[in-house]
């Protein structure tokens, strides 16, 4: 590795964490108490750093899901903003994550009628290669929070109900037909 590379990537993190700064001050400044809180979890648990997790943040998001159901909404905010308003595939991938343990930590959203997710990440562009896995997994999350909100089984792909309601909304089902069939 050449030393004008290392230096780049260096700066490059150097310029991440400084955002990553930046917003929870912003955080900070903008709100008071338990959300100032979650949100500044939730940026620190997606950094933009591509080497580490900061499982202490990502622990204290899940235990907030696990606490009480009325975390559940000012959690999934947080993280949809922040899905929302990055380019980074590395920040997007990590808030994916927390999404999906909030939703297996939180108790079960039945017959909410929201039916999908907060935000849409189904035309994500990134880093090539790393935007194919983002749009995957978000399909993966997106059609699980379906199934959840709606009340049925999330491990049984063919109900009935998910497949009527969800089939003309999504590009996903025709895939996850084919995966399903395969199995």
């Amino acid at each position: 590795m050449s030393a004008e590379s290392h230096s780049r990537r260096w700066w490059r993190r150097a310029l991440a964490a400084a955002k990553d700064e930046g917003s929870v001050m912003r955080v900070r400044f903008s709100s008071r108490g338990y959300r100032a809180e979650m949100e500044a979890a939730v940026i620190r648990a997606t950094s933009h750093d591509e080497r580490s997790v900061d499982y202490r943040n990502a622990a204290r998001v899940f235990a907030w899901a696990r606490a009480s159901p009325t975390f559940r909404a000012p959690l999934l905010r947080a993280l949809s903003r922040r899905a929302r308003r990055t380019r980074s595939w590395v920040v997007t991938l990590k808030t994916l994550l927390l999404v999906h343990g909030v939703l297996l930590s939180a108790p079960t959203p039945t017959g909410n009628g929201v039916g999908r997710l907060p935000f849409d990440l189904s035309d994500f562009r990134g880093r090539p290669g790393f935007h194919v896995l983002v749009r995957a997994y978000y399909r993966f999350l997106d059609c699980r929070y379906a199934l959840l909100s709606d009340g049925s089984n999330a491990d049984d792909i063919s109900s009935s109900s998910f497949l009527s309601s969800y089939s003309s909304s999504s590009k996903f089902l025709p895939t996850a037909l084919s995966y399903s069939s395969a199995l």
